[in-house]
């Protein structure tokens, strides 16, 4: 993510960025992508031509999900409350000359020109939305913010519609895959696939991809023994975004200015995106209680934010 420095009047790229929440996955998609990986390294070892009982049962172990989901890459998703690419974006929404002013100033008064700013493209949509902000393919900030924007409108509205699944419906789908993962991974045990090459590959895949899953599920039922959790709130996944490029913008400015700045930033992005929900008081209360859930896992780690 690059921004101007006034001081040198050379371009800066940040890398300094907090952890953002990572994208929920499908089971069905880890599977099959960690499984291919794994079987691939060794593609050189073998001229067989004839597919291994061994894959076919990794593949085997695969369901399709039987309603609410949409194709992405070839792959058959499962739709999830968290995760952005669930639902299409509102196209119709777009900030207005006064909107993009209001919110150009908030950067402005840290010494940063917004116009002139670029960050990675749709940095938001990726696993690693941090590292993303700062990827090769750049594009203008303001563009970036309009499809941002767009983005989480349009979940709000696919949320609203009462179809997006809870930590807990989640956690019981990725539950109901992995018995079947676990009978592949059983399966591939069996010494009559010892002689085909590749076994012990996608048994060490699948191990990996079960291991990951099992924490995932334990999170997400975690999530879900608090009731309020239950409820699809994305304007504060949207805050979340907002605040990690925020940071990223601002990293070679001073401290206290980037935190002042930052409720700024939130309610000038925020006031005409989610009009019902943004307000001072709310964007507060938001930062409040990230510092309070942040506050341990920053002193485990050493980091510190700016706010």
């Amino acid at each position: 993510m690059k921004a101007p420095d006034k001081k040198s009047g050379k371009s800066t790229t940040s890398t300094a960025a907090p952890p953002a929440r990572a994208a929920s996955f499908t089971i069905e998609a880890q599977a099959e992508g960690a499984v291919e990986k794994a079987l691939d390294k060794k593609s050189d070892e073998s001229t067989s031509t004839a597919a291994p009982p061994a894959e076919a049962q990794a593949e085997g172990a695969v369901e399709k999900a039987p309603d609410k989901k949409r194709s992405t890459v070839g792959l058959t998703v499962r739709l999830s409350s968290r995760w952005l690419g669930s639902a299409p974006a509102d196209k119709t929404f777009a900030y207005s000359e006064a909107d993009w002013q209001s919110i150009k100033a908030s950067p402005g008064r840290v010494g940063i020109d917004a116009d002139a700013v670029t960050v990675g493209d749709h940095w938001w949509a990726q696993p690693d939305p941090a590292a993303a902000l700062a990827a090769a393919l750049q594009r203008p900030l303001r563009e970036q913010l309009q499809e941002l924007a767009a983005a989480y409108r349009g979940l709000a509205a696919y949320c609203k519609q009462g179809e997006a699944l809870t930590p807990l419906q989640e956690a019981g789908e990725i539950q109901e895959k992995l018995k079947k993962l676990e009978a592949a991974r059983a399966a591939l045990d069996s010494r009559l696939l010892d002689f085909i090459p590749r076994t012990p590959d996608a048994r060490e895949a699948l191990t990996v991809v079960i291991a990951h899953a099992k924490r995932h599920v334990n999170l997400l039922r975690a999530e879900g023994s608090r009731s309020s959790l239950n409820a699809c709130k994305v304007h504060f996944e949207y805050w979340d975004k907002l605040t990690l490029l925020w940071q990223a913008i601002t990293a070679n400015q001073n401290r206290r200015p980037r935190g002042r700045g930052l409720n700024s930033f939130l309610l000038a992005c925020s006031k005409s995106v989610f009009p019902d929900e943004t307000s001072k008081s709310n964007i507060k209360n938001f930062r409040q209680n990230v510092r309070r859930k942040g506050v341990n896992d920053r002193r485990k780690s050493g980091v510190v934010l700016p706010f």
